[in-house]
């Protein structure tokens, strides 16, 4: 049995048309190490069912916590904000390149694939990104997008929200 560790990438892809798991996944950029990139899950919740002849409870209702990943991005492209943020391109080369953030906001869905270095891949068949700027304006200062991922459940009928696995293969 192998540890699951370290991330190599993170990817994401478009939800498929049956509301199901993304069939192309692309990079979404370089994760700035400094920060925390996180994939968590808050504790469950429960509710006791109490019966006035018993301190005990007669029976008991877990629900389990969201599961989020907060991750920080430091080479975003134009074409990056859009998946990210929403809103349009104008331009045909990166360097000439402008995005412009949208009008109103953008409820974004996508899958997505996080790539350990080594032991099983995590795939989040539906996830709401929730994107905002982070710009450090000192001297050594770095411009990044904080990207809060929701998971959630997915259209698709009988369809797990997330999946642990298979191996990442190590050439």
């Amino acid at each position: 049995m192998g540890v699951t560790r370290g991330t190599s990438d993170v990817q994401i892809g478009t939800i498929a048309v049956d509301g199901g798991v993304a069939t192309a996944f692309t990079s979404i950029g370089a994760i700035y190490a400094d920060s925390t990139a996180a994939l968590t899950q808050a504790d469950a919740t429960t509710k006791d069912f109490m019966s006035i002849q018993s301190d005990q409870p007669l029976d008991k209702d877990v629900t389990p916590g969201a599961l989020t990943m907060m991750i920080s991005l430091m080479n975003v492209t134009s074409d990056d904000m859009v998946a990210l943020f929403g809103g349009t391109v104008t331009g045909t080369t990166e360097a000439n390149k402008i995005w412009k953030a949208p009008l109103q906001a953008v409820t974004i869905e996508k899958s997505v694939k996080i790539v350990p270095k080594k032991g099983k891949i995590i795939t989040l068949i539906r996830t709401q990104l929730s994107a905002k700027a982070n710009f450090n304006l000192q001297k050594d200062g770095l411009y990044l997008v904080d990207v809060l991922l929701s998971v959630l459940q997915p259209t698709k009928a009988l369809t797990s929200p997330w999946e642990f696995g298979p191996e990442v293969v190590v050439a």
